[in-house]
């Protein structure tokens, strides 16, 4: 979801979506995924060696792959939450 279709969700949607990322970061291993990733390149940073320049694209090119991941999950995830609160909210309108 881009931020164009964002702004036009309702208040109520997107509430509904905050709720819902809280549960995709809680539900899947991508956070801790790119934390990982991500203090092993703080790692070799600090504890820079020649190797690490060698390693460096294999982490970015990881994370990368992780971050997209991501993405492509949390689209069809928010999807999901926001048919399944459409579907909560109908009787009652």
């Amino acid at each position: 979801m881009n931020m164009k279709e964002y702004d036009k969700l309702s208040e109520d949607e997107r509430e509904c979506l905050e709720w819902a990322i809280g549960d995709f970061w809680n539900d899947h291993n991508f956070r801790e995924r790119i934390k990982g990733l991500i203090q092993n390149i703080e790692y070799n940073l600090d504890n820079a060696s020649p190797r690490f320049f060698e390693n460096l694209p294999n982490y970015a090119e990881e994370l990368q792959s992780v971050c997209s991941d991501a993405e492509r999950f949390w689209k069809r995830y928010s999807k999901n939450a926001l048919k399944e609160f459409a579907e909560y909210e109908e009787p009652t309108q």
